[in-house]
């Protein structure tokens, strides 16, 4: 993966701030081919730029466990509120 443009993805609308410095950027998610599945966060930038990204891959046989995790921070979240 040399470039962004090699990383298409469907925008989720959720908005992401690194942690270890104030970068704002969008989550993507993507079905990659061969079994994989992605989560991007890209920086946001100007359209005449490139923005960085990364991207973390992991078996797609394993959504189902990344989703429930997932659903169980939520609760976690909604039950502190």
């Amino acid at each position: 993966m040399s470039s962004y443009y090699t990383v298409p993805g469907v925008d989720t609308g959720v908005r992401s701030t690194a942690n270890s410095a104030n970068v704002p950027g969008n989550v993507r998610l993507r079905l990659a081919v061969g079994g994989e599945a992605g989560i991007v966060v890209e920086e946001d930038a100007p359209p005449d730029e490139a923005p960085r990204f990364v991207a973390i891959y992991f078996a797609a046989e394993d959504l189902g466990d990344l989703i429930r995790h997932m659903q169980a921070l939520r609760e976690e979240y909604e039950a502190h509120g």
